[in-house]
């Protein structure tokens, strides 16, 4: 038995996805945009004339799979990839949706009788999901975010709380463009055979749009591996970290707002933000010098930046899981979340990290203080947080992603043959 994965990006739950079909012998293809790889000529020609982005593609290494089982097609991500550090937004994301379909009928092309289902992700799988359906192939649909009309109506309360998050990033997800891209996962959604979701969060957004329960199945991501005790760093200030986008969604203008509520004193208490800023410069106004704010590092750097934390800061708004809590925790760092993540799956609250409601800016404060205040409690909870790191790492999620796939797989088999 053999599947294709697709997917035009390549983040680390994606490569934990392929490496669990490549490790039980099951995977034919991963078909992607661009990637580094040993063995890959096209990045190394691009490093040589384009050293500039050798980040970028640091970003893209998947040396882990085999390279007979890799297949890019690269030219319009690349396209996007540029036109990111060049062009205006509304361009970039108009870019981006071209390179997205223009995969999804390529990855279509490639379907061929001798796979017994394929594993996609959301907006770049419709042409693949037809295709599949159409030769009986099942379809494994992976939904890495909450459900577009969960995502609308936050959108809406904010906008309606703090009119200034009314810029372009914002606007983009608005547009008719955006409704053309949120009726494409809607048929994704209704044409694949099962839905991966990534937590409880994202299943229950699912359900509240109307998915039928039976077809969701909930594999909560792994975490990184554990590899040593987290060291104290007594004497020194106490670091408040966070990582991931600047933008509404992730709650960023409520993260700014709470931290000048805490108004601790620079010399004791420190705020590391780091991630592009898609908001106006504006939503900083009044933040104290405490902030610090370093630009995207790749992800190895951002692993080795945990360790200089004592509490991570999340405070999404809607995220499907949010990698970055199941990261801190495998370092230590205790993380304060919301319940609109995957947080929920992983935490227990005031055990191994702390959940509070979604937008509360005073309860987020509250919570930053009381870790302030009390810090050896607070190392203990992140010691709880890497124990429960250390008893799922990426390998159990990997074992039971196969485990549940091949028991749909054999199912939906026999079914065909009893039908036959």
């Amino acid at each position: 038995m053999k599947c294709i994965v697709s997917h035009p990006n390549i983040a680390p739950y994606i490569k934990e996805s392929v490496l669990a079909y490549q490790e039980h012998g099951l995977l034919k293809k991963f078909r992607t945009t661009y990637f580094q790889h040993p063995e890959y000529p096209f990045t190394r020609s691009l490093i040589r004339f384009f050293p500039q982005f050798e980040k970028e593609f640091k970003r893209r290494n998947i040396e882990e799979i085999a390279y007979q089982h890799l297949k890019g097609h690269p030219f319009f991500e690349m396209l996007r990839v540029f036109s990111a550090r060049t062009l205006h937004p509304w361009i970039e994301n108009r870019i981006w949706e071209k390179s997205e379909y223009n995969f999804d009928r390529w990855v279509a092309s490639t379907l061929r009788s001798d796979i017994q289902w394929v594993h996609t992700y959301e907006h770049a799988a419709l042409w693949t999901l037809l295709k599949a359906k159409k030769m009986g192939i099942t379809s494994f649909h992976e939904q890495s975010s909450q459900h577009h009309q969960f995502l609308l109506k936050i959108i809406k309360e904010q906008l309606a709380l703090y009119p200034e998050l009314n810029c372009i990033s914002t606007k983009l997800m608005l547009d008719n463009q955006a409704v053309k891209s949120e009726i494409r996962k809607d048929r994704e959604l209704k044409e694949c055979n099962y839905i991966l979701c990534n937590s409880q969060f994202t299943s229950i957004t699912l359900e509240q749009a109307g998915i039928f329960r039976k077809k969701i199945l909930v594999i909560p991501y792994g975490f990184p591996e554990v590899k040593s005790p987290k060291t104290e760093r007594g004497g020194m200030k106490t670091t408040f970290l966070f990582s991931g986008n600047q933008c509404l969604r992730k709650g960023i203008h409520l993260l700014y707002k709470a931290w000048i509520a805490c108004n601790f004193d620079p010399s004791k208490a420190e705020l590391i933000i780091v991630g592009k800023n898609q908001l106006p410069e504006s939503i900083r106004q009044g933040l104290p010098s405490s902030v610090q704010f370093i630009h995207n590092i790749p992800h190895q750097d951002m692993m080795e930046l945990y360790n200089l934390a004592d509490v991570f800061v999340f405070p999404t708004l809607a995220d499907g899981f949010g990698m970055v809590i199941s990261e801190a925790m495998s370092k230590g760092v205790p993380v304060i979340t919301t319940y609109n993540s995957g947080g929920p799956d992983v935490i227990e609250h005031n055990k191994n990290g702390f959940l509070v409601e979604a937008g509360n800016v005073e309860a987020f404060a509250e919570q930053m203080k009381w870790c302030f205040e009390h810090p050896q409690a607070t190392r203990q909870i992140g010691i709880r947080a890497m124990e429960t790191a250390a008893a799922y790492p990426w390998k159990a999620y990997r074992k039971k992603l196969v485990e549940v796939v091949l028991d749909r797989v054999n199912t939906d088999l026999k079914s065909t043959d009893q039908v036959i």
